[in-house]
């Protein structure tokens, strides 16, 4: 009966303590970083206005690795997370051929 009590007091404490512990990890772990689309590392997916506010475009502009509007974050989703702004991203895997890409909230892409 002992044994049996201390289980579970020792396996409430561990889950709580992975709770936590993830949520700390997945805010200050991510690494952002430039999404270059040539082979000589010119252009760069940057948002159009310089600034990272939902519902802008997304356009190519000359690679700034000192620009956080040109840094991005792509989770376990494969959505693209914009430095400035956690709660906007755009999703690589909707876009069609001759559309607009926009930053969207996260929630929804």
């Amino acid at each position: 009966s002992d044994s049996s009590s201390s289980g579970s007091s020792s396996d409430d404490s561990s889950s709580s303590d992975s709770t936590s512990s993830s949520d700390d990890s997945s805010s200050d772990d991510k690494d952002y970083e430039l999404i270059i689309l040539n082979e000589d590392d010119d252009y760069c997916v940057g948002v159009d206005g310089g600034k990272q506010k939902e519902d802008r475009k997304l356009e190519l502009v000359k690679c700034d690795e000192d620009d956080d509007d040109q840094l991005w974050y792509i989770d376990s989703r494969g959505r693209v997370e914009a430095k400035e702004d956690g709660d906007l991203c755009w999703n690589p895997h909707r876009i069609k051929e001759g559309s607009s890409i926009r930053l969207e909230e996260c929630g929804g892409s």
